[in-house]
Formats: C-alpha cells, structure tokens, sequence
C-alpha cells in the first residue's frame, strides 16, 4: 500500500531521533565544559583580586591566547539555542490535534470492519495508544483543560465519564452506560466551549464563530472548526454503542474514550483558555 503521508512521519521521526541523540551527545560534553568554567573562574578571580602592588610585576599579554582560545571554544562548543517551552507544547497541540486525531479515526474505523485480522490491527494499535495516553498522564491533563472552562457541571461530567469506563474496563459497568457517558460529556465541553465564545446571553453560536473567536489563530482556528466533524464521528458512534446498532460492526469503547481524550485535549488546548499555561 503507497501512504505518502508515511514519509512526512518518518522524516519527523528522524528529526526527534537526531534531537534526542545531539542532547545526550552535549550532556556527555557537560563534565567538560564545567571543568573549563571553573579554570575560567579562577583566572578571573586571579585577576579581579590583584593587590595594587601587583602592578610592580610586570604582566604577560595574553590578548592574543585568549582570542585564539575563546575562538576555538566556541567552534568546538557551538551555542545551545534558546529553547522555548510555551513553543514546543504548541507543537504537541498540533500532533495531538491534527494528524494524530486523524490517524486514530481512521484506525478505528479499520477495526470496525469487523474482520478478525481488523480487529486485530485496530486493537494492538489502541493497547499501545492507550499506555502512551497513561504514561503521558493525558487524564489528569484532560481534567485540568476541561476546569479552565470554569463550569463545575462539565468538570463533574468528565469524572463521572472516567469513572464509568474505568468500571468498564474492569468489568463492572457495561458498554451503553460508558458510553452514555462519554456522550454527555462530549455535549458539556461542546456547551463549555460555546458559552465561553458568547458575547451575551443566549446569543446562537456556531463551530466557525467559537473557532475565530476563541482560537489562538489561523492555523488553530481551521483544526478547531475541524474538531466539529470529529466531535459528530464521535457522538455518532457512541450513539450506536447506547442503542446496541454496531452488532454487525462493533465499536470498541476503550478505542472511543481514549480518542474522546484527545479531541478534548485538542478542542481546548488550541483556544486562548491555555494562552497563559
């Protein structure tokens, strides 16, 4: 199968991978470079400590060592760029929110045609989504977006949902009652996002008009307006988990919840509301 799009992804693989190796390269470099700042420090203080007699000593100039020196240094130690923080998260918030939103439906999708070697795919990608979500602690940061939309009944919607499919997943709670859930909480972060767009009570809203107003700009207000399709594939699917209408495809609930985590993630991370994260 051609899939064009899977060079771009092994380009950026390869790019994080060369980061990765370059950073442990200049941590092995560290022990070195501190020793050349404390041989530094000490020749400063030698010479910002002179008594005012010293000036009977007649003194080499260095000027010429010193250039050769510092010159060398600084083609062996080329300067580490400033880095920034605020920066690189976007960077996070537009794999979350776009390609890989994209690719995790598209998964799903495979594994609900039923077939055993489709399910098979779909599932051991979803295992391994899931730990990547756990190790990155996408719930705790889930929890803590959907709070900055500052209505205590969305937050309770989101605890609520979580607790029910963590009772799914150990076997004391059933598919339609997740899957309600996860539902009602897909509606209140939708409701959340519209009501913090409103310029005044009960104003009628619309995905375009909450995207140009709440998103950070252009590039985010188009995956924004995006997130309506997902948000209806979403709502679409754990409809027919909570009226039993995916017998002859079944949809599997842990793959809904762990992409419900991050469309919410994406849906606020990319509005002004995390502007001062």
């Amino acid at each position: 199968m051609d899939l064009p799009e899977l060079d771009k992804l092994l380009e950026r693989r390869k790019y994080l991978l060369d980061w990765i190796e370059r950073n442990k390269l200049a941590q092995d470099m560290l022990p070195t470079v501190q020793q050349e700042l404390e041989v530094t420090n000490l020749n400063i203080q030698a010479l910002t400590t002179l008594p005012d007699e010293a000036n009977e000593i007649p003194r080499e100039n260095l000027s010429f060592s010193l250039d050769h020196e510092n010159k060398h240094m600084k083609s062996a130690l080329p300067m580490i760029p400033l880095y920034n923080a605020k920066d690189l998260r976007i960077s996070t918030d537009y794999i979350i929110s776009g390609s890989t939103a994209s690719i995790s439906t598209y998964v799903a999708r495979v594994g609900e045609l039923g077939t055993e070697d489709a399910q098979r795919y779909a599932g051991a990608y979803f295992d391994s989504y899931r730990k990547m979500q756990e190790a990155q602690s996408r719930t705790a940061k889930v929890r803590r977006l959907i709070e900055m939309l500052a209505d205590q009944t969305i937050t309770k919607r989101y605890d609520v949902a979580l607790e029910a499919y963590t009772a799914f997943q150990s076997g004391t709670a059933n598919r339609t009652g997740t899957a309600s859930e996860i539902r009602n909480l897909l509606h209140g972060v939708k409701l959340g996002l519209f009501k913090k767009a409103q310029r005044w009570p009960g104003e009628n809203m619309t995905w375009e008009r909450m995207g140009h107003r709440l998103a950070k700009g252009g590039y985010e207000n188009s995956l924004l307006i995006q997130r309506e399709k997902i948000q209806s594939l979403l709502i679409a699917d754990l409809s027919h988990i909570l009226k039993e209408q995916d017998r002859n495809a079944p949809i599997n609930p842990d793959h809904k919840w762990s992409q419900v985590l991050d469309h919410i993630y994406a849906l606020i991370s990319l509005t002004k509301l995390t502007e001062n994260l």
